[in-house]
């Protein structure tokens, strides 16, 4: 049995990742845009901006369909563990996580503020 300690609503509390159930929750949709290959959707249909958001960066730096999908496809399973075990604010934080990556623009990466 894998035990991990979790927060839940401020009280520090134990959970049984076995017995963790990560539903199939949203998906990874091939579109017909050639800007946008792909882009994930979250259990209710709608589009999750901040992974749109990372996937149109890889996409302006000349990164292939095929590697935004592979990252479209890590990010779902990513966000199903955290709709899983009821994270608030998962947009808000992978959409403040992205504003601190660098971009890449052609084959050099850029740093934030440089």
């Amino acid at each position: 049995m894998v035990i991990v300690a979790a927060m839940s609503s401020g009280d520090v509390g134990q959970r049984d990742l076995v017995a963790l159930v990560v539903d199939s929750l949203g998906a990874v949709v091939e579109t017909d845009v050639i800007w946008e290959p792909y882009r994930l959707v979250d259990p209710g249909g709608g589009v999750v901006a901040s992974v749109t958001q990372f996937l149109n960066e890889l996409q302006a730096g000349g990164r292939s369909p095929s590697t935004q999908r592979s990252y479209a496809l890590d990010l779902l399973r990513w966000f199903r563990f955290l709709w899983a075990v009821e994270v608030p604010g998962v947009n808000d934080f992978i959409g403040f996580v992205g504003l601190a990556l660098p971009r890449f623009e052609g084959k050099r990466t850029v740093l934030p503020g440089g």
